[in-house]
């Protein structure tokens, strides 16, 4: 399936770009990575809770 160059970010023409969820140590490289991808994103903090509502991507760090 081709698609043109304003569909190559989502997939598809008129949708927000995928919101990504993460968890970034305190080494912070999992922050630097997500912060490089240009897309909104969520920081699940090292302690406490977030809820998310609308879907996403999750990183984590291995």
């Amino acid at each position: 399936m081709d698609r043109e160059d304003g569909d190559l970010e989502n997939g598809h023409r008129g949708r927000e770009p995928v919101r990504v969820v993460y968890f970034s140590s305190v080494s912070e490289n999992t922050h630097r990575f997500v912060q490089k991808l240009g897309l909104p994103a969520i920081r699940i903090p090292l302690h406490g809770r977030i809820e998310v509502r609308e879907p996403y991507v999750l990183i984590l760090p291995t």
